[in-house]
């Protein structure tokens, strides 16, 4: 299979602002914000959880789905924690 298969052609490397990862736009709209897809989507959730649609539960629920659907490790997740702590 081949791994590139998620990107758009033509699209350029960048790094994810968040977790530092470097990637592509894989077509959900993700480089428009300088974020790879994990976060893009992780971001969406978070505002779910954050406008009350989603329970805490229910969040770290779909929270832990991504991490397994991207292949997630704990460092890379705690580097997004900390820049969205600092501010980035």
């Amino acid at each position: 299979m081949n791994r590139n298969a998620r990107f758009e052609k033509g699209s350029g490397v960048y790094t994810c602002d968040f977790c530092g990862k470097k990637t592509r736009e894989t077509g959900c709209g993700e480089s428009s914000v300088h974020l790879c897809v994990y976060c893009y989507e992780l971001g969406g959730i978070e505002n779910s959880r954050d406008d009350g649609e989603l329970t805490q539960e229910e969040f770290e629920a779909e929270k832990a789905a991504l991490q397994t659907r991207f292949g997630v490790n704990k460092e890379r997740d705690a580097r997004r924690t900390a820049s969205i702590t600092a501010g980035v």
